[in-house]
């Protein structure tokens, strides 16, 4: 039976309320009753999840997080915190953090693990923290990813957060490129909360791309998984030509799927000149894989263990590996590309021209539209 709007309605706006009042646990009986109306209420499932993180019961924090997963496959926030709690769970606890430096003007990225995921949010770190240290900024930041797999130990957020900076995403972009300041104060403009994408063309800050690089090199068990696997596929071929087709959560409004064909053309194009390479494809859809069995393709299961809460590592750095890279139209691939110091060939496809095109992970917007 389809739930009932009503009670769901009023549920859920109780639960709303003493949620974001601070009486988190005031909220456990309405949301409860929430769900039994309607099981697959997403925020519903999020309140949950975060309740379950808060009383310690990790476990069940994490089903209800895969659960909103599967609901809303592109939503970062329920796939940030499944991907915490398994990676501590398996791994351990990552660094703690350092001690806030309050006596200075700083700079935080509150949305980090809540608007976007894994590329965008190594371009949120990214940037704000290339940021913090030219100007001589302090810098503070959630709990999210970056601190199991880069052992990153930043100052966490404090509470409430700084107020907004302006145009975010403009100022960003103009404090990478600006002179450093840090033997002078710190521009006022920079002393807040920065949020964005940062999908604007690369070339704007490429003079940063050895920083940008230097901030992700993945550490301990991450490391150590990469390492294993990238031995196991270069073992396969020379060179290794990995191709990007993310699926699961695109197709809708601008993030727009480029069908196999145009991949199947690329490949038959550059294959001839390449009689020992090895096909990586990197893909969240197992069913695209058999489009290209002519080239026997190896995937992040040849190669690797399964690494639960970093499902997408090995494709990441597979990707973050290889000299020729074919991507998608998502920041996951193309910020690979950004972090791949063995970069020879790049292409991307293009709407317009139906078909793969050559770009510069350093000289190109991150979408295109």
């Amino acid at each position: 039976m389809a739930p009932d709007a009503a009670i769901v309605a009023t549920l859920f706006e109780v639960a709303r309320t003493h949620f974001v009042s601070g009486n988190v646990g005031q909220s456990e009986p309405a949301i409860v009753a929430l769900l039994a109306e309607d099981p697959d209420h997403f925020y519903g499932l999020q309140m949950l999840a975060q309740l379950r993180e808060v009383q310690g019961r990790h476990d069940d924090a994490a089903a209800l997080w895969q659960q909103a997963n599967r609901i809303r496959p592109g939503h970062a926030r329920s796939w940030t915190r499944r991907a915490v709690i398994l990676l501590r769970r398996n791994w351990g606890m990552p660094p703690s953090p350092r001690r806030r430096q309050s006596d200075r003007p700083g700079l935080s990225v509150s949305r980090l693990g809540i608007s976007g995921r894994f590329g965008n949010q190594l371009l949120q770190y990214g940037i704000a923290r290339l940021i913090a240290e030219r100007h001589g900024l302090a810098f503070e930041a959630p709990d999210w990813i970056g601190r199991d797999l880069f052992r990153f130990d930043d100052p966490l957020l404090t509470h409430p957060t700084r107020p907004p900076i302006e145009n975010g995403e403009e100022a960003a972009m103009q404090a990478l490129v600006a002179p450093p300041t840090i033997e002078a104060p710190p521009d006022a403009r920079l002393n807040g909360d920065l949020s964005g994408f940062f999908q604007s063309p690369t070339g704007q800050w490429a003079a940063r791309r050895d920083n940008f690089r230097k901030l992700f090199a993945f550490q301990g068990k991450a490391a150590s998984a990469i390492d294993l696997a990238w031995n196991r596929l270069a073992d396969k071929g020379d060179p290794v030509v990995a191709i990007h087709l993310r699926r699961g959560d695109f197709g809708r409004k601008g993030f727009w799927i480029a069908p196999t064909e145009w991949y199947i053309a690329w490949l038959n194009q550059i294959w001839p000149q390449l009689p020992h390479a090895v096909l990586y494809v990197a893909s969240d859809d197992a069913a695209v894989i058999a489009d290209f069995k002519r080239f026997d393709p190896v995937v992040s299961e040849d190669i690797a263990d399964a690494l639960p809460g970093a499902e997408f590592l090995i494709d990441f750095a597979m990707l973050m590996r290889s000299p020729v890279l074919g991507i998608s139209n998502s920041s996951f691939s193309f910020v690979a590309a950004m972090l791949n110091p063995n970069l020879t060939t790049s292409f991307r496809p293009m709407r317009q021209r139906r078909s793969l095109i050559p770009f510069d992970p350093w000289n190109a917007p991150v979408l295109l539209p």
